[in-house]
């Protein structure tokens, strides 16, 4: 049951998004990363996306977006609209993409896309320093990765 991934956003968002994900958790398989540069157009993205989704005869396809509202957003929403298997991500952070990629095989596409939101909230925080001695880091609390 695994979902293919098509991850898009403005400017070098995809490609910077996989570069992060790559060097934490190693190459990924079945994820397409579009970057949506000031040469395309919305036609241009959409005739990418359908590309990918054709030449993999996708079952499950999760788009996933920099910008709710933004064309890669726009043009995703159009492509799943209405045909089952399609669901839309939008916001996405690192935290959320890893989580996604490693539940992708077990999860239907709808509950994946409703547990990246999920940890998209956990995972995005208001960092406020905790009791510790003057000038203490993160890291020597015990906090962070």
């Amino acid at each position: 049951m695994k979902t293919l991934f098509i991850v898009s956003g403005h400017g070098r968002f995809a490609t910077a998004l996989q570069s992060s994900i790559e060097l934490i958790a190693g190459p990924v398989q079945d994820i397409y990363f579009v970057d949506f540069t000031a040469a395309d157009t919305e036609e241009t993205l959409k005739e990418k996306f359908s590309r990918i989704v054709q030449a993999n005869q996708a079952g499950s396809v999760l788009f996933i977006t920099d910008l709710l509202g933004g064309t890669p957003f726009k043009v995703a929403a159009a492509l799943a609209v209405g045909r089952q298997g399609r669901e839309v991500v939008t916001g996405v952070n690192v935290g959320s993409m890893i989580e996604a990629i490693l539940q992708r095989e077990t999860l239907p596409v709808e509950q994946l896309a409703a547990e990246m939101v999920a940890v998209s909230r956990k995972t995005t925080q208001h960092f406020r320093p905790a009791a510790g001695r003057p000038g203490q880091t993160p890291a020597e609390r015990g906090q962070g990765i």
